[in-house]
């Protein structure tokens, strides 16, 4: 394959903003990274100190760690490495060729680490949504249609989402190839990369809808009581979708109307920041539960709820962990309304 094959309209703008585009998806990244250490003690109060497994926790784990390196690898495409770069920088620019002695091999690299990197970010939108749904899921707890509504929204809006994920990674794949002068894998844009965020967007909205008529619901006939745990839920969940879905739009509209080589930007400025996003939330949650849990405890046992010895034992095993199968939001010995009737002592 000769370079003039390769140089295109697209190619050359591309490397007109590189740095930017570095330097952009370099910022995103940072941001995730400053979240964690500003959160890290919250992780280790709310977290660590509660070994025990679910799968809401898991889901926490990958977008907290697991995504860490790839973030890094669709940051910056690197491949293996090349001494053209070493002389690059050195100041040997003669040498600032491409070398395409060792193409196949660092295409063979390409091919794996932007697939892999496409198919993780995708779990995380999926993971994303299912955090933020977690507390819808919480306000209804009791309401079994529309727990069901929501399980199949959510179905039907990962299905398009997986469909466009594997479309993409077919179309892009046998287009990748290796520049060794920049030091960066490149792929000839696929068509389908612009519709990946509509189902995200779709599913975030609908889910939205639902929080936005329990909370109008419950004021209209003056229902609501102001908790820390309701007003988390309420709040997150408002949070989210100005945030996280702020930065899908801003993708959308790239990916609209920008120039193929920006495409990038937007998708890495997505990745880091929902992920970092989805586990603040997460967190928030497990910190405001606990002061729910310590102000039940404080009630005399003379209350009809909690006047069984047998009744506070498993509150005592069960109020300290969420729920695992819907959420981890909300104490599984008591419901939501009892929840609501309970305040805090002054």
């Amino acid at each position: 394959m000769g370079v003039e094959s390769i140089v295109t309209p697209s190619l050359i703008q591309t490397f007109a903003n590189l740095d930017a585009s570095r330097y952009t998806c370099g910022a995103a990244m940072t941001a995730m990274f400053y979240d964690y250490f500003l959160t890290f003690s919250e992780e280790v109060k709310c977290v660590w100190e509660d070994r025990r497994l679910s799968i809401p926790r898991l889901m926490f784990f990958w977008n907290r760690y697991f995504v860490w390196p790839w973030i890094i690898l669709s940051n910056y495409r690197a491949s293996l490495p090349s001494s053209t770069l070493i002389q690059c920088l050195s100041g040997q620019f003669r040498h600032c060729k491409p070398s395409w002695a060792t193409f196949g091999q660092d295409r063979q690299f390409c091919q794996f680490v932007v697939p892999a990197v496409a198919v993780v970010q995708g779990i995380s939108m999926v993971i994303g949504i299912q955090l933020f749904a977690m507390r819808v899921l919480a306000l209804y707890r009791n309401d079994i249609k529309i727990k069901r509504l929501v399980y199949c929204w959510l179905v039907a809006c990962h299905i398009p989402l997986i469909i466009i994920a594997i479309l993409e990674i077919k179309e892009i794949t046998p287009t990748l190839f290796y520049l060794a002068f920049t030091h960066t894998c490149y792929a000839v844009p696929s068509k389908f990369i612009k519709y990946g965020y509509v189902p995200a967007i779709i599913a975030e909205g609908g889910l939205l809808a639902l929080q936005t008529f329990h909370h109008v619901r419950n004021r209209r006939h003056r229902q609501f009581i102001s908790m820390p745990l309701v007003d988390t839920l309420y709040r997150d969940g408002y949070i989210w979708f100005c945030a996280a879905i702020g930065i899908r739009l801003f993708a959308v509209l790239v990916f609209a109307f920008a120039d193929p080589s920006l495409w990038h930007v937007a998708n890495q400025m997505d990745f880091p920041l929902s992920s970092a996003l989805a586990s603040r939330f997460y967190l928030q949650l497990k910190s405001a539960i606990q002061p729910e849990l310590e102000a039940i405890s404080d009630f005399p046992t003379t209350s009809p709820h909690f006047s069984s010895p047998r009744a506070q034992g498993t509150f005592a095993t069960t109020g300290s962990q969420f729920q695992t199968e819907h959420s981890e939001s909300i104490p599984t010995s008591m419901p939501l309304q009892e929840l609501r009737k309970i305040r805090a002592p002054r």
